[in-house]
């Protein structure tokens, strides 16, 4: 009874943006609080798992429903030529699709909700989720956009990188 809603929801919020993109604890004008990496623990195991999945000749769904951490995932791996999705409507969207699919780009970065209804990702065998969405049926339906039927005999892959002891492990157990 005596919790404010608002407050609540702003601080969960808050340990959610922080699992992926711990930079975003420190606020101007205070001592900092984290002095790692911007993408913290997930960064490392991008640096290893991308490279690893372009070797074997895999296109890779790059996912984050944070505008912030899709415009650092495009800056820290900007040399492997990423198609970047940004935002618009939805036939750009399947004009930046078409290219992934055409193009010998072997990643495309979206975010779940840009991907979640509508198009068909098929052309792409790995997911790498950074965070999980507040939402899980829009969670598994941007993850569905890569069960797509093919001509050609696959093995989907799928990561969800999660920090330990975050809302996000909670969020995933639950």
């Amino acid at each position: 009874q005596g919790l404010n809603d608002s407050l609540v929801i702003g601080q969960m919020s808050r340990m959610k943006i922080a699992a992926t993109i711990p930079e975003m604890l420190n606020r101007k004008g205070m001592e900092r609080i984290y002095d790692g990496e911007p993408m913290g623990g997930k960064i490392r195991c991008l640096r290893t798992l991308i490279p690893a999945k372009i070797f074997e000749g895999k296109k890779i769904v790059l996912m984050s429903d944070f505008v912030i951490m899709r415009d650092l995932l495009h800056a820290e791996f900007q040399h492997v030529n990423p198609t970047f999705m940004r935002s618009g409507n939805v036939q750009t969207k399947r004009k930046l699709l078409a290219e992934f699919r055409e193009s010998d780009s072997p990643m495309l970065i979206a975010g779940p909700q840009q991907i979640c209804r509508g198009l068909d990702l098929s052309c792409a065998d790995v997911m790498i989720s950074c965070d999980l969405m507040w939402k899980a049926a829009d969670q598994a339906q941007s993850l569905a956009r890569l069960m797509g039927a093919t001509a050609r005999e696959r093995v989907v892959e799928l990561y969800i990188l999660n920090s330990e002891n975050s809302i996000d492990e909670h969020i995933f157990k639950t």
